[in-house]
């Protein structure tokens, strides 16, 4: 689970098994996209974004049912294709948890 706002406490990972999932997953690049924006400030807030890393986007908005996402279609437009070409391969949460540690 991604705890909301990114909040965690010393609880939290025991909350988590008990309730049976499988871990906390947080992120390593934001793209700060809540707001409805223009989508060149997400463009440009993913330019880190490298192998590896865990971006957080969002696909609605919690002020308003039915948010405007458009800002974060177009910088997925934007990124995915150049992220593919540098050999970025998108895996799923399931994916990260089968790997081997």
């Amino acid at each position: 689970m991604r705890p909301p706002y990114g909040y965690r406490n010393p609880l939290l990972n025991g909350v988590v098994a008990r309730r049976g999932n499988a871990g906390v997953a947080m992120w390593s690049i934001a793209a700060r996209d809540w707001k409805t924006e223009a989508a060149e400030p997400v463009i440009e807030r993913l330019r880190r974004a490298r192998g590896g890393d865990m971006v957080l986007l969002h696909d609605g908005d919690h002020r308003v049912q039915q948010g405007n996402r458009l800002h974060v279609v177009a910088a997925l437009e934007y990124w995915l294709p150049r992220w593919k070409d540098a050999g970025m391969r998108f895996v799923t949460m399931n994916e990260i948890e089968q790997r081997p540690r």
